[in-house]
Formats: C-alpha cells, sequence, structure tokens
C-alpha cells in the first residue's frame, strides 16, 4: 500500500475493512481541516458530543439503527450502519463503527451485541461517561455503496469525520467513521 492509500485508509477506518471485505474499492477521499467543512456540516461535525444525539437535536426525532453487517472478533464488535430518524424513516448518516466491548458493562454489552440501537444511545441510557474526539474530516463524491444508503440518483458531495470514543480513564471505547447525507436548506439551522 502506498502511503496515500494507507492514510486513506486509516482515515475511513473500520468503514475500508467492510469495503475490502466485499472487494470495493474506497471512495476518492479528500482529507480536510474542520474549518474548511462548509455549514451546516461544520455544526454537526466538528464537535466533542456523540452523533446520535446531535442527530437527533438537528433533526427533531430520534435516531434509529439500520444494521447493514456486523461482525464480532472476540472483544471487538464492528458495525456498518445507516442511521435513519425513528419516524421518517430518512437516512441521517451512514459509517462504521468498531467496538471493544471489553470496556463497558454487561448490561451495555448485550444492547451493543443486540445492534438495535446506536452507540450514542447506549452510552447515554447506560450512563457511560465518555468523550468524542474526531481525529479527521473529509469529503468525497458518493459512491455506489453510500449512493444506496442515502437513496441517492447521482454523484453527490458527501462529509464525514473519523472519530474516537474514549471513557473516563480515556481508553477507547470505539472507533467510528461517520457520514452525513446531503442536506437540504430544509434541513439546516
Amino acid at each position: 500500500m502506498t502511503p496515500l492509500v494507507h492514510r486513506i485508509a486509516d482515515l475511513m477506518f473500520p468503514l475500508e475493512e467492510f469495503y475490502a471485505d466485499r472487494g470495493d474499492a474506497l471512495p476518492q477521499v479528500e482529507a480536510m481541516n474542520a474549518g474548511e467543512l462548509p455549514p451546516p456540516y461544520r455544526d454537526l461535525l466538528v464537535h466533542d458530543r456523540d452523533m446520535t444525539s446531535t442527530l437527533q437535536d438537528h433533526f427533531g426525532e430520534p435516531v434509529a439503527l439500520r444494521l447493514l453487517e456486523v461482525r464480532r472478533d472476540g472483544q471487538w464488535l464492528r458495525r456498518q450502519v445507516v442511521l435513519v430518524g425513528a419516524s421518517s424513516q430518512r437516512p441521517v448518516e451512514y459509517g462504521a463503527i468498531r467496538i471493544n466491548l471489553g470496556r463497558f458493562e454487561r448490561d451495555a454489552v448485550h444492547r451493543i451485541v443486540d445492534c438495535r440501537q446506536p452507540l450514542g444511545g447506549i452510552l447515554h441510557d447506560c450512563g457511560v461517561d465518555h468523550s468524542c474526539r474526531p481525529s479527521a474530516f473529509f469529503r468525497f463524491l458518493s459512491d455506489p455503496a453510500t449512493r444506496v444508503a442515502f437513496q441517492l440518483v447521482g454523484p453527490t458531495m458527501l462529509y464525514g469525520r473519523h472519530t474516537l470514543i474514549h471513557d473516563q480513564s480515556d481508553q477507547t471505547l470505539a472507533e467510528v467513521v461517520e457520514i452525513l447525507p446531503p442536506l437540504s436548506e430544509a434541513h439546516q439551522e
């Protein structure tokens, strides 16, 4: 792997693993500085909160999880998902997450493995103190996987982030790639 390809794979981890397993190439991703993100994407991506609560606040409805694929390897659970508005079923995020089950209490582990709720909701419901640390921001033209996830007809510019979620002792709970759908004027704050 060339250094540039390796950096893009790191930026898109763990989503890149799902692409690789399908034999699909990653889209041409461009890393961005936080200040380069256009509104409303900047407000939705540049913060230290979990995306579940951020999306719920922005779209004005609870967020539900639509599971696309799940894999478990020992204490690690990886899942590829589309988050949707619970009532509208409108896609509000596409991505993948790798969760360290060894860092959670039994109740949270059962809920995570059940794959019916976004991790942010489980962290909130189980009272898990955590912080989200975006490590990179990016954009790319939608590819076949994101066009299906967001029900897009053609190539569309998408924005996202790579984030690490830590517990109160600074241990990694999860690593996630979070990609937002195109946002129309009606959904901008």
